[in-house]
């Protein structure tokens, strides 16, 4: 509650999204999801009907008109849902499969700054593998981007000393000439390019084998 209180306060754009399963029906469960002692699957799990949701939903006074109700699997109803961006997004699917379903459909939809709730990740070892599963190629990213934000802050430290001493360089060849691009290769697969001047500083990093091989 205190996050969907946060979004709204913080003015996040985008709807409130609750993948929720509790009296919704579970699907058929994964080799990440061992069944309860008491069932041989989880399937069916929790079922009711819209009606009884519509009820409880009237029950705590909440307003029916601004709910839509997605009837179905989410892997058969979020992909083609009309939802464009996200506020908050709170997922509690228990399993596996219905975790990974509603992380590939919405997550990319998340606003920045928007906000996510997984209610199951310490309680289901399924939803706790599909959502560590999910992040493992995004922290791979995150890790890369901050690489690459560490070479281009000590980039922007040095490139208007070494764009100067080559411009010096240049014009003792050539008086006439005014070097305006420094062309470094720093490795067999990376090259940087730095323009600099009194207005602007533009510094371009390129991948030569991806330019290499399209």
């Amino acid at each position: 509650m205190e996050l969907a209180i946060g979004a709204l306060l913080l003015n996040i754009p985008g709807d409130f999204v609750e993948t929720g399963v509790c009296e919704g029906g579970l699907p058929e469960g994964t080799g990440h999801d061992p069944p309860p002692r008491h069932r041989k699957s989880w399937r069916g799990e929790f079922s009711s009907s819209e009606q009884r949701f519509i009820a409880n939903l009237q029950r705590f006074r909440v307003p029916v008109g601004r709910v839509r109700v997605l009837r179905g699997w989410f892997n058969e109803t979020l992909q083609r849902a009309d939802i464009t961006s996200i506020a908050y997004l709170r997922l509690d699917a228990d399993l596996y499969a219905s975790t990974m379903d509603a992380l590939e459909a919405l997550y990319d939809k998340v606003s920045i700054g928007g906000l996510v709730y997984v209610d199951d990740y310490n309680s289901f070892p399924g939803c706790k593998a599909a959502v560590d599963e999910f992040r493992r190629p995004q922290l791979d990213l995150l890790r890369i981007r901050q690489a690459m934000q560490a070479t281009t802050d000590e980039l922007v430290r040095v490139a208007p000393a070494l764009s100067s001493m080559c411009r010096a360089a240049v014009r003792e060849l050539d008086p006439q000439n005014d070097l305006e691009i420094v062309r470094l290769r720093t490795t067999k697969q990376r090259e940087v390019m730095v323009v600099y001047n009194e207005e602007y500083l533009i510094i371009a990093l390129q991948d030569i084998a991806a330019m290499q091989h399209p």
